[in-house]
């Protein structure tokens, strides 16, 4: 062996500056978490955001880092269900305001938009529900048979029986 083959693995002489960069932005945004959420669960987008903070960020980076960070991904879970409560609340506000002005047709729009969304952020209270049910007979459970190909042949050449002799 080599002397360079025996040599412990510690720090590298010269870091890596990408993850410098990478680690000092998620720093940055981890420390204004609280704000982001809170401006966006009020309905500002995560570009609007970013434009404002004091450092230089993109809206989509800003949202997959407070996705993806184990400190924030939690609250990143549960701010779409504020955010769709707030929207739909919005929605009733603009249906109002169209009311009281007679003009609906703008504001429509709006309405249309912030149900879609909030539909599309909280599912489970917001979104078209379907629910299917299989139910064998009576509502009781389906039972399942299991046969051979003979006998399945044999039920299919009686039932073809029947329905040559109508």
């Amino acid at each position: 062996m080599t002397k360079q083959q025996n040599k412990p693995v510690g720090k590298t002489l010269h870091p890596d500056p990408t993850r410098q960069a990478e680690n000092e932005l998620k720093r940055q945004v981890l420390e204004v978490a609280d704000e982001v959420f809170d401006r966006y669960a009020w309905g500002e987008s995560f570009q609007q955001i970013a434009d404002t903070l004091k450092f230089q960020i993109q809206g989509w980076k800003l949202r997959s880092i407070l996705m993806t960070a184990e400190e924030t991904a939690d609250r990143y879970a549960t701010v779409g269900i504020e955010r769709a409560h707030n929207l739909v609340d919005a929605a009733l506000d603009y249906a109002r305001k169209a009311a009281a002005i007679g003009d609906a047709a703008g504001l429509r729009v709006a309405v249309d938009t912030n149900l879609k969304v909030a539909a599309k952020l909280n599912a489970a209270d917001y979104g078209d529900s379907k629910k299917v049910e299989l139910t064998g007979a009576n509502g009781g459970p389906v039972k399942l048979l299991a046969m051979t190909d003979e006998e399945l042949m044999k039920i299919a050449a009686q039932a073809l029986k029947e329905e040559q002799a109508k």
